[in-house]
C-alpha cells in the first residue's frame, strides 16, 4: 500500500495518480491484488509446462504489466520476453490456411 502511494506521489516520474490511490485507500481491493500478483507469479511454471495456460499466461501478464504503468507508473521493458510463449509454427500455419499440427 505504501509503496502505491509512494509511486503516485512523485512528481518526477507520476503520470498516472488515480488509480493506484483508489487501490491504496482501500485495503481489500489491495490485498485482493497483492494475492492476484502472486498467483500469477506461480503461474508462471504452469505456463511452462502446459500448452493450454500458455496463451492464458501471456494475456494475463501483458494486462499486469499495463496494471503496474497505470497504478504505480513503472514502465517494465522486458515485455516484449512474453512472445517466448507464443505458438509461432501454430500461427504459421492459420495464415497460410493450413490446418494446425
Amino acid at each position: 500500500v505504501h509503496w502505491l502511494r509512494l509511486a503516485t506521489q512523485n512528481d518526477l516520474v507520476a503520470v498516472h495518480r488515480t488509480l493506484g490511490r483508489w487501490i491504496a485507500d482501500r485495503p481489500a481491493v489491495a490485498g485482493a491484488v497483492g494475492v492476484g500478483t502472486l498467483l500469477l507469479e506461480f503461474g508462471c511454471v504452469a505456463a511452462l509446462f502446459s500448452r493450454r495456460a500458455r496463451p492464458w499466461f501471456a494475456a494475463i501478464a501483458i494486462a499486469f504489466h499495463a496494471a503496474i504503468y497505470f497504478t504505480m507508473n513503472i514502465a517494465l521493458n522486458s515485455w516484449p520476453l512474453l512472445l517466448v510463449f507464443v505458438d509461432w509454427a501454430a500461427l504459421r500455419s492459420r495464415w497460410q490456411g493450413h490446418p494446425p499440427t
